[in-house]
C-alpha cells in the first residue's frame, strides 16, 4: 500500500481514496485513511475512505543515454502492439502491456472499461516500469496513451529513474484502421472493440503536443530507422560524444582565432538572427560565451547554459555579470528554465554532441514563446568518408583528430532527415536552411580551407519558428 501511495504522490495526487469493506475499515484506518461516507453496492455496504498525501518535489538523477522508455501511442488497431513487440525484441527492452495487465485483472478494453479501472491498470503499469528501470532495464510501454496526463505520468516515472523518454506515435490512416477492424470482426485475431466504444475512444484521443518528445512512425521503414538509430547510439555510449570539460581551456583560448568559426560559422549565424534588442534569448550550449556576449551587447536579456562546468566558469568570467550563466543539460532544462521564457534560442555547433534530438527540440519548444525563433548550426550531414561506409543514411559516432586542440573529438553524424523530422515533430516550422559559401576574408586567411569549403560545406544552418498554439495538431 505504501508503494501505491508513493507512486500516487509522485504523480501529483494530493489524496488517495478507496472503498473498504466493513471488516477492512479498521485496517485502513490504522494506515491513516479516514471514513468519508457509506456507499451501497446492492445490499453490500462499503466505506469510502480518504487519505491526504504529502507531495515532495523529487530531485531526478541525470538522464542516462543507455536507459530508455518508449511509450506507444495511437488509435486502437493502429498496430501499436506489433511495433511494440518488434522494438522491444530488437533493442532487448522489457515489454509492459496494459492489455496484458487488464487481462490479468479480468478486464476487456473492447467492451469499455470505466476510467477508474483504467487508472488502476495505469498505476500497476507504472509500478512495473519503475521496478524495471530501477533494475537498469529499459522498457516499451504498450498502451494507447490517448490522453496527455497518462503520457506525462509515464514520463515522470522515466525521469525519476534517469531514463530517456520518447513517445512512439503509430500514425496509421483511419481508413486502414477501420479496414483492420472489419477484418478482425471476421477473423477474430484479437478481441474486437464495440463501435460505440471505438467512437468514444476516437473522439477523446489527444495527439502528442509539440513539447512532447515524439517520433512519428507512419511507415515500416520508420520502425527500421528507429531501431537502427537507437542501436547505433546505444553501441556508442561506452565512449559517447566528447566531454568538453577536458578541452574547455584549450578551446576557449583558440576558438576566436579559428577562421572557420570567425569568418564562416559566426557570420552565417548572425545573418539568420532576428532583431534581438529587448528580447529574451537563450544561448543553448554557450561554450566560453562569445554569442552570449554578442547578444548582450546588442540589447538582449540573455541566459547562457552549458553542460560543462569548466565552460560555465569561462563564460561567467568573460561575461562579467551581464548574462545569467547556468550549468545544465540543454536537452532537459526542466527545473532550470520555465515554460515560454524566451523569444530566441541560439545554439552554435552543439547538436552533433547530443544523443537525443527529439527530446532536445521538444525541450526547446517548451521554453520558447509562441512564434519564438530558433537558430542553430551543426556539422553538415555530408561527411565524405561516411557516404559509402557505413552509408549516408546511417547515424554514427565519428572520432576525429583535431590538431588545433590536440585531442580526438567524438561527435554524431546523422542524415538530414534525422535532424529535420524531430525538429518539425516538436512544432517548429523551418524558415531557412543555409549552406554558405566561404567569403573572400576566409580565402585570405585560410586558402586551403576556402577551397575545401567551396566544394563541401562544413556546417548546416537552420532558422525555425515555433508554431503558435493551436496550429500544430500532432498529425502529419
Amino acid at each position: 500500500m505504501r508503494a501505491i501511495e508513493d507512486l500516487a504522490a509522485e504523480m501529483g495526487r494530493s489524496e488517495l481514496s478507496l472503498l473498504a469493506s466493513i471488516t477492512a475499515q479498521g485496517f485502513y484506518a490504522r494506515l491513516g485513511y479516514e471514513p468519508v461516507q457509506d456507499v451501497l453496492h446492492g445490499e453490500e455496504r462499503t466505506i469510502l475512505m480518504r487519505k491526504p498525501l504529502v507531495l515532495a518535489e523529487a530531485i531526478s538523477p541525470p538522464t542516462r543515454d543507455d536507459l530508455a522508455v518508449f511509450a506507444m501511442c495511437g488509435i486502437a488497431f493502429a498496430g501499436k502492439s506489433t511495433v511494440a513487440r518488434r522494438v522491444a525484441s530488437a533493442l532487448e527492452l522489457n515489454l509492459i502491456s496494459l492489455d496484458a495487465i487488464n487481462a490479468e485483472r479480468g478486464l476487456s478494453g473492447g467492451e469499455g472499461i470505466p476510467d477508474a479501472r483504467w487508472e488502476e491498470t495505469s498505476f500497476v503499469a507504472m509500478a512495473r516500469l519503475r521496478k524495471c528501470l530501477e533494475q537498469g532495464r529499459g522498457a516499451v510501454v504498450d498502451d494507447i496513451f490517448s490522453h496527455r496526463f497518462l503520457r506525462d505520468r509515464c514520463q515522470r516515472v522515466a525521469k525519476s529513474c534517469g531514463a530517456k523518454f520518447t513517445i512512439l506515435l503509430v500514425d496509421t490512416p483511419i481508413s486502414m484502421i477501420q479496414s483492420r477492424r472489419q477484418m478482425n470482426a471476421v477473423e477474430m485475431a484479437r478481441a474486437p472493440i464495440r463501435d460505440d466504444v471505438f467512437e468514444h475512444h476516437l473522439a477523446r484521443f489527444e495527439y502528442p503536443a509539440p513539447d512532447e518528445p515524439t517520433i512519428r512512425l507512419g511507415r515500416e521503414q520508420d520502425v527500421d530507422d528507429l531501431i537502427a538509430r537507437t542501436s547505433v547510439l546505444r553501441a556508442s555510449n561506452t565512449a559517447g560524444a566528447t566531454d568538453y570539460d577536458t578541452v574547455a581551456t584549450r578551446y576557449a583560448a583558440g576558438i576566436d582565432q579559428r577562421p572557420w568559426n570567425t569568418l564562416y560559422e559566426r557570420p552565417t549565424i548572425l545573418a539568420l538572427l532576428p532583431e534581438v534588442d529587448t528580447k529574451d534569448a537563450l544561448d543553448a550550449g554557450c561554450g566560453p560565451g562569445w554569442y552570449s556576449d554578442w547578444l548582450a551587447r546588442h540589447g538582449a536579456r540573455v541566459v547562457a547554459v552549458d553542460r560543462s562546468s569548466r565552460m560555465v566558469a569561462l563564460a561567467a568570467q568573460r561575461l562579467t555579470g551581464r548574462v545569467r550563466v547556468l550549468q545544465g543539460d540543454v536537452t532537459d532544462l526542466r527545473g532550470i528554465l520555465e515554460d515560454c521564457s524566451f523569444d530566441l534560442i541560439l545554439s552554435s555547433l552543439v547538436l552533433h554532441y547530443v544523443t537525443d534530438l527529439a527530446m532536445t527540440f521538444s525541450e526547446w519548444a517548451r521554453v520558447l514563446r509562441p512564434q519564438g525563433v530558433l537558430v542553430f548550426s551543426t556539422h553538415h550531414p555530408v561527411h565524405q568518408p561516411s557516404i559509402v561506409d557505413p552509408g549516408y543514411l546511417k547515424a554514427e559516432l565519428i572520432e576525429e583528430d583535431w590538431a588545433w586542440l590536440g585531442e580526438k573529438m567524438r561527435y554524431y553524424r546523422r542524415p538530414l532527415r534525422d535532424l529535420i523530422d524531430p525538429l518539425t515533430a516538436a512544432g517548429f516550422v523551418i524558415e531557412r536552411i543555409c549552406e554558405p559559401s566561404p567569403n573572400d576574408a576566409l580565402k585570405v586567411r585560410d586558402p586551403r580551407g576556402y577551397d575545401r569549403l567551396s566544394r563541401v560545406p562544413a556546417f548546416l544552418f537552420v532558422r525555425a519558428r515555433k508554431l503558435p498554439a493551436g496550429v500544430f495538431q500532432g498529425k502529419w
